[in-house]
């Protein structure tokens, strides 16, 4: 009884949040905070703790993603044009500061959720959240392990283009995993910031001066790939391209959807 008020009180609070966001993005910190709680038997005090912790976190935060900053920009979003590597580098660097921010805000509230639990309740979360990762790394190597369509498959490319960007995906693939772990290796000491009985932020501001330089190379590797990608494209094809992407997302949905739920 306990865990599915739980569900509903945290539910009904980040339903503003689930029913604007494109089913193909990432899970936000305060889902993904409410998916660990799940398992724990929590007292009523603890719930209603929580459930302010994380109507306060959605208040300041100002970002409703927080991995949405860390996707590369390659292209002016006004012109479409191929940004220059002065622009890239400072675009990158901004994206990743608003990345970092919203990531700050996040790792104070799992900090300030984990010291309103038990030192059992502690231990099963975190038994908890290792069986999570383990189960993403399986399902993440499952799914590399699948041959996977070329990038832009559903146009008309020569043979000539489909052997270009073919060797640019292989290039690309040490880049992604490079970067991903890089982000598990900063997630992991960041988990050890986060449990402990106050939030250290200079321990967390170093943690992210000794990882900022090599993300920042690995973003901006990220962005001139899908430059480089995009530029095997005739101009026509571009064009087609962005139809085809428009026609498929279609105007974005405003509307509030009280039937949706994260949970």
């Amino acid at each position: 009884m306990k865990k599915l008020l739980l569900v509903s009180l945290m539910s009904s609070m980040l339903v503003s949040f689930s029913s604007s966001a494109h089913f193909q993005r990432p899970p936000m910190p305060e889902a993904e905070i409410v998916h660990s709680l799940r398992s724990l038997d929590l007292s009523k005090s603890q719930q209603e703790e929580i459930k302010l912790a994380l109507k306060t976190f959605r208040t300041d935060s100002v970002d409703t993603d927080l991995r949405k900053s860390r996707r590369p920009a390659a292209f002016d979003e006004s012109t479409g044009e191929k940004l220059d590597d002065a622009t890239l580098v400072a675009v990158t660097e901004e994206k990743l500061t608003r990345f970092l921010t919203r990531r700050l805000a996040a790792a104070k509230l799992q900090n300030q959720i984990f010291n309103l639990l038990t030192d059992e309740q502690q231990a099963e979360l975190a038994s908890v959240e290792s069986e999570k990762a383990s189960f993403y790394e399986a399902k993440k190597s499952r799914k590399n392990r699948k041959e996977k369509p070329l990038p832009f498959s559903n146009l008309d490319l020569t043979a000539a283009q489909q052997d270009q960007i073919a060797a640019l995906v292989d290039a690309q693939q040490s880049n992604h995993a490079q970067l991903h772990a890089l982000m598990q290796a900063f997630s992991s000491e960041e988990q050890a910031i986060i449990r402990q009985a106050e939030f250290n932020d200079d321990a967390w501001q170093a943690l992210t001066i000794k990882y900022q330089r090599d993300l920042v190379e690995q973003l901006l590797a990220k962005a001139k790939a899908r430059q480089q990608l995009l530029g095997v494209l005739t101009d026509e094809q571009q064009a087609e391209l962005k139809e085809k992407r428009e026609w498929r997302h279609g105007p974005k949905q405003r509307d509030f959807h009280p039937q949706r739920r994260l949970m």
